[in-house]
This record gives C-alpha cells, sequence and structure tokens, in this order.
C-alpha cells in the first residue's frame, strides 16, 4: 500500500474571478495568488466537478500522484465546499496540467 501524504491547501478562503466566474484556488506555496505572478497558474480541471486555480510548482508536485481532496463544509458566501488539503499517494490515476 502506498504511503499517503496530506498537503494543506495555504489558501483556502480564496476564490478568483475570471471571465465572470468564480474559482477555487488551491496551493502548498503560496497564501494568494497575489503573491506569484499570473503565469504561475494554471486551471486544473482533473479530478473535479468544477475547474480549480492551481500554481504550477504545486501542479508538479501533484503530476503523476493519485489525489483526493479534502474539504470543508461550504458557507453561506461560498457555494463550493472549501478545499482544506489534498492527500497524493504513488499510486492510481495520473494527474495533468491542463491550461
Amino acid at each position: 500500500m502506498a504511503e499517503v501524504i496530506t498537503l494543506p491547501n495555504l489558501c483556502p478562503h480564496v476564490r478568483i474571478e475570471i471571465d465572470g466566474k468564480a474559482y477555487r484556488v488551491f496551493s502548498i506555496r503560496y497564501t494568494h495568488p497575489k503573491d506569484s505572478s499570473e503565469n504561475a497558474w494554471s486551471l486544473f480541471t482533473g479530478t473535479t466537478e468544477k475547474p480549480i486555480l492551481i500554481d504550477k510548482d504545486t501542479l508538479q508536485m501533484l503530476a503523476g500522484k493519485e489525489i483526493t481532496w479534502l474539504y470543508k463544509d461550504a458557507s453561506a458566501i461560498n457555494l463550493e465546499p472549501t478545499i482544506a488539503a489534498c492527500e497524493i499517494r504513488d499510486d492510481g490515476p495520473i494527474v495533468e496540467e491542463v491550461d
């Protein structure tokens, strides 16, 4: 059985609006997207019902791993559950970056 590693989301309550749509953000490096350049982020559509904005350094860490998102409950402000963390394993489906 593969070792499970839990990576906390450093920006769990951040939502970024792009073209009128609000996206949840996941990063193990940045506490807010403003802390990096706009080009450091990608829209990830691999394992969730709705796309997530993830920095490319975090995506590189997730590449080739099976991931499971860990959520907190939705609130009156954010209707989608907050991504609190993710668990990664070395086996399972491969995560690939999608721009």
